[in-house]
């Protein structure tokens, strides 16, 4: 309906220019106004809307499999989210920087920044993948697995307790050594700061998001 407005306006402002033409002898309707009006009408009317209705099919396909497996308990939903936009905003970006490499002397001005855009972008899903992934914790933890091989590993439990049929209801963490607790204990707070200095270093480049547009 948008597009079927502007197109009427297009015919509105060519006839607009035609009246001011025979009003005002001296100014000249040029071939370059009415091929402007007369594009813009067919594009309004037809080009536009398949434009459109296509990137709406494709934006069905992208964006349907994370609609469908998103939950509102966890933050790594919303966190995934962000990751296919930044990861299409990426591709499009590294599209025109190859570009740039290529012709260098096509692209003037503020153009010449698609490269420096792409590697923000990239630079960005890297640190929020560290931080949707939890990498330095789980490194943590599985340091402290091979150097204490023996030890119980993470939500393994005894069962303590059991029902009238021989069911287990009850359960119990099995405990672990007070060498190995301690180096549990602190290796994670080492790994805690480490991914709170990566989601730092995340919405840092993030908050850059306002000139990541073309």
């Amino acid at each position: 309906m948008r597009y079927l407005k502007d197109a009427l306006c297009n015919i509105k402002w060519m006839f607009e220019d035609i009246l001011l033409m025979f009003k005002h002898p001296t100014r000249k309707m040029t071939y370059t106004d009415f091929k402007y009006h007369y594009i813009e009408f067919w594009n309004n009317l037809f080009i536009y809307p398949i434009s459109k209705f296509k990137t709406g099919i494709k934006n069905l396909i992208t964006w349907f499999p994370l609609i469908w497996n998103n939950y509102i308990w966890d933050y790594d939903p919303l966190f995934s989210l962000i990751d296919k936009q930044l990861e299409l905003m990426e591709k499009m970006w590294k599209k025109k920087s190859d570009k740039e490499r290529i012709n260098p002397i096509s692209e003037l001005g503020w153009r010449c920044q698609h490269r420096r855009i792409y590697k923000q972008i990239k630079w960005t899903r890297i640190y929020l993948k560290l931080v949707r992934d939890e990498y330095y914790p789980i490194q943590a933890y599985y340091q402290n697995k091979v150097k204490f091989p023996k030890e119980p590993k993470m939500f393994e439990y005894d069962k303590i307790d059991y029902d009238k049929y021989n069911v287990p209801i009850s359960y119990r963490c099995k405990p672990m050594s007070i060498n190995a607790a301690e180096d549990f204990s602190k290796r994670m707070n080492k790994a805690q700061e480490q991914h709170e200095k990566v989601f730092k270093l995340f919405w840092k480049k993030f908050s850059k998001i306002r000139g990541w547009w073309d």
